[in-house]
């Protein structure tokens, strides 16, 4: 079931009232850069820039296959590198470039796209109404007076 009709069924279902199994209590999921800053962290004891962490994502980024397949046999590799590792791996296989994607979106951040927006208006219409007056028209300036 995709997670569009998991939030649909909870609806029909009454929503969290019914249902508080579904409300999300851990929150939304860590950014990959924050995921790899806080394992660094973890495991030797130094923080971690935004900078470190996009250049540790290229370095996979810019390996070869060889050199995927071989970070998916070791047992030394973080647990994060392998499942990336793993990914692209079965990525490959089906033709797929989804992995490389995200990656790319987490170190350069998405490109900018545009939308374009076509309104439709009606035509104008413009009514007028014509006053009778005993007032003769003006031909010039000069001939306008003060009412």
């Amino acid at each position: 079931m995709k997670e569009g009709d998991k939030r649909l069924e909870n609806i029909r279902k009454g929503g969290f009232k019914n249902n508080p199994q579904n409300i999300n209590r851990r929150g939304s999921s860590k950014k990959l850069t924050n995921q790899l800053k806080g394992y660094f962290l973890q495991e030797y004891h130094e923080r971690m820039s935004n900078a470190d962490a996009s250049d540790l994502i290229m370095a996979v980024l810019s390996m070869t296959r060889p050199q995927i397949e071989e970070l998916v046999k070791r047992d030394d590799v973080p647990f994060w590198i392998d499942l990336i590792a793993n990914k692209a791996i079965r990525d490959r296989k089906k033709g797929s470039a989804h992995i490389i994607e995200i990656l790319m979106d987490r170190v350069f951040g998405k490109p900018k796209e545009s939308v374009t927006t076509t309104m439709l208006m009606p035509d104008p219409v413009i009514n007028v109404e014509v006053i009778a007056s005993d007032i003769p028209l003006a031909s010039s300036e000069d001939q306008i007076q003060d009412v």
